[in-house]
């Protein structure tokens, strides 16, 4: 079963175990039990964490339906095995719960529409120095963009252009416009919209750079798609990216909410926008080859004969 991004389902599939008597796991595409946890973190206070981690949730009702789900995942995650796009979950998991956990990660864990991305040819229209793109909600940076934005812009003077790709609800909209006027960045900054998929290929590629300070992660589909299109990145050091990305040339992270080291690296990028991106060019091809779905399934099969071949074994010894 997959929840995909939402652990609701969960509770019913484990009481539908206990019931038949048949075996199950969890696959957990993208696991938000925590909203991942900062890379320097103190991870003994395990309650102050998870208080923290649902203060982004804007109702009293939303928390508790949330934290009745982290809970209940919890308690399943130590009986089961999980599977997941990162290793992060796994820590979080473990971090949270205060033992151990059973969380296998495929390699790859996710694949790119590879047919796109090596067609695709960088966008003639919508040219933009940096980019932001994803789901446009104050936890993965929507307001932080402005915040590191509005210091790009006063280093240089009104030089450089951000395009912000997707579409926010309307109280997002109105507190982002808000934020546009407060910093006097409104004709610095474009709100693109929604476009097709292959459209967002071309802008990745005809931009700079990609600014990504997402606070919540697993496995950033978002950084993965920059990469593969030769782009740099600037994130934030939460422990998915440091997991999964660091490796990579290209990818530059900073302390969460440091806005200033932030834009610093965004300048960087944008200086020496040519030696950056020769210096990724190998790279983004070697990704391409590797984060394709017909790898993610092999590895996810293997995954699968290894959950088969655990829970036979248990049975045959019972």
């Amino acid at each position: 079963m997959s929840p995909f991004e939402h652990p609701s389902f969960i509770f019913p599939t484990y009481m539908a175990s206990k019931l038949t008597e048949i075996t199950w796991s969890a696959e957990l595409p993208l696991l938000p039990v925590v909203e991942s946890l900062p890379y320097h973190q103190d991870w003994k206070n395990r309650i102050d964490l998870v208080l923290k981690s649902y203060s982004f949730k804007y109702t009293y009702r939303a928390k508790l339906i949330h934290l009745i789900e982290l809970f209940a995942t919890l308690n399943i995650s130590t009986s089961t095995t999980l599977i997941s796009t990162s290793k992060s979950a796994k820590i979080e998991l473990e971090i949270l719960a205060g033992k151990k956990v059973h969380v296998l990660v495929p390699n790859p864990p996710i694949g790119l529409r590879v047919d796109f991305i090596e067609k695709v040819r960088p966008s003639e229209d919508h040219v933009f120095d940096a980019i932001f793109f994803g789901r446009m909600i104050p936890q993965k940076g929507l307001y932080d963009i402005l915040k590191i934005w509005k210091r790009v812009i006063r280093s240089s003077y009104g030089k450089y252009m951000l395009g912000v790709i997707g579409f926010p609800n309307q109280k997002f909209l109105r507190e982002f416009k808000e934020l546009l006027r407060k910093y006097s960045i409104d004709k610095y900054v474009k709100l693109v919209g929604y476009v097709p998929y292959d459209t967002l290929l071309s802008i990745i590629k005809a931009s700079s750079v990609t600014i990504y300070p997402s606070k919540i992660d697993t496995f950033s589909l978002s950084i993965l798609e920059s990469l593969a299109c030769n782009t740099p990145v600037v994130a934030y050091r939460i422990l998915p990216q440091v997991l999964n990305f660091s490796k990579y040339l290209g990818v530059y992270l900073v302390d969460v909410e440091n806005y200033v080291q932030f834009a610093h690296k965004v300048l960087y990028i944008l200086e020496n926008n040519d030696y950056v991106k020769r210096n990724t060019y190998h790279q983004s091809k070697q990704i391409i080859s590797k984060f394709t779905w017909n790898n993610v399934a092999r590895a996810e099969s293997q995954i699968y004969r290894q959950i088969i071949d655990r829970y036979s074994a248990i049975t045959n010894d019972q």
